[in-house]
């Protein structure tokens, strides 16, 4: 798996997306809150998510 998009909102869960192919191959669930901002590193090791009360910064899945 190769992340090239990561999508979030109000159901308290970040969305990893192999954009060519268009499948979802991880879902994170980010507890306490909705999503407000996420971004992932150009290195593509980190990804930081912040939401209300807080923010997280998470390794990357490894490839499937």
């Amino acid at each position: 798996m190769r992340v090239i998009l990561a999508t979030a909102g109000q159901d308290d869960k970040i969305r990893l997306w192999e954009a060519p192919s268009g499948v979802c191959s991880r879902i994170l669930r980010y507890a306490d809150s909705q999503v407000n901002c996420h971004e992932i590193t150009p290195d593509k090791q980190y990804l930081a998510a912040g939401g209300i009360p807080r923010c997280i910064s998470l390794d990357m899945p490894p490839p499937l």
